[in-house]
């Protein structure tokens, strides 16, 4: 049984030690073991976090299953390709355009 690396977080947001904590988390983990008759899916470790939390009271715990992070969309990181292709067609048109102005300038 391994207990999760969140575990002195919940102890600490729950007002209790951490020997205290694991002692719950086994406990949650055995009643969810008998519950399920399993140890190793996923509705299994969802259930032994609901009966940890429970059991510490923490009622505003991270969800299992859910991703907290916020999604990054690559579309929003760099420019699109075809974004990328305008800005290199435009300037391209520009420096033949602006190399006869300064010539003619020069000249």
């Amino acid at each position: 049984m391994n207990e999760p690396k969140l575990l002195p977080w919940m102890a600490r947001r729950a007002g209790i030690d951490l020997d205290e904590a694991r002692e719950l988390w086994q406990r949650a983990f055995s009643e969810a073991s008998a519950l399920t008759g399993e140890q190793s899916s996923a509705a299994f470790h969802g259930l032994t976090v609901e009966r940890f939390t429970s059991l510490i009271g923490i009622e505003d715990a991270p969800q299992v299953g859910t991703d907290a992070r916020p999604t990054l969309r690559p579309a929003t990181m760099r420019p699109q390709p075809k974004q990328s292709s305008r800005l290199s067609l435009a300037s391209g048109r520009r420096v033949p355009a602006s190399m006869e102005l300064s010539w003619r300038n020069a000249a």
